[in-house]
């Protein structure tokens, strides 16, 4: 039990100084891109958030609940088996996706964002989809290995990073540069 508490300790202040980052993250966007910045960035986050949850086809918590039985069972080749082959359906599933949005930029780009004008930014966003799911099921790994402590840390320092990148990016490329953020 004491294990538990330390684990949602660990997870309540990663979660609470995330929260403090979008915080400071929404501030600097408003006051940077003004209300159609944000409007564009906040239809490009959730572009990538449907492609994310679409490539990731769920699975996460499947993958912490049979890793973490994998590995209690001291069955390492096993859950390096599912962790493996989660992967693979996700980049098959990734592939599948991108292909169609290099094919329909163009159109996602007038339905996401009204205009043709954010069809190379689609294509950018969808890019990094790889990149995110591959984040999200080596999380899912961490905490089934019962490593919480490693996922809250390194989901502090991403946050932190991904805050200066962000401040970089817009301060040279406005609303475009948020895009490349994402």
């Amino acid at each position: 039990m004491k294990k538990f508490y330390k684990a949602t300790a660990v997870m309540g202040v990663s979660t609470f100084v995330t929260m403090l980052i979008g915080f400071a993250r929404a501030k600097f966007l408003a006051v940077t891109l003004g209300p159609d910045g944000v409007g564009i960035f906040s239809q490009a986050v959730t572009f990538f958030q449907s492609a994310e949850t679409l490539c990731g086809l769920g699975i996460s918590l499947g993958i912490t609940k049979y890793v973490s039985e994998a590995w209690k069972s001291r069955s390492f080749r096993s859950a390096r088996d599912i962790a493996v082959s989660s992967l693979g359906l996700q980049t098959a599933a990734f592939a599948v996706f991108f292909l169609a949005a290099v094919l329909f930029a163009g159109n996602i780009s007038r339905f996401v964002f009204s205009s043709v004008d954010y069809a190379w930014p689609v294509v950018m966003l969808s890019s990094a989809v790889i990149f995110s799911i591959f984040l999200i099921s080596i999380e899912s790994v961490l905490l089934g290995i019962g490593r919480a402590d490693i996922f809250s840390s390194s989901r502090i320092v991403y946050t932190v990073a991904g805050l200066a990148v962000l401040m970089i990016a817009v301060s040279f490329g406005k609303g475009f540069g948020a895009i490349a953020y994402i």
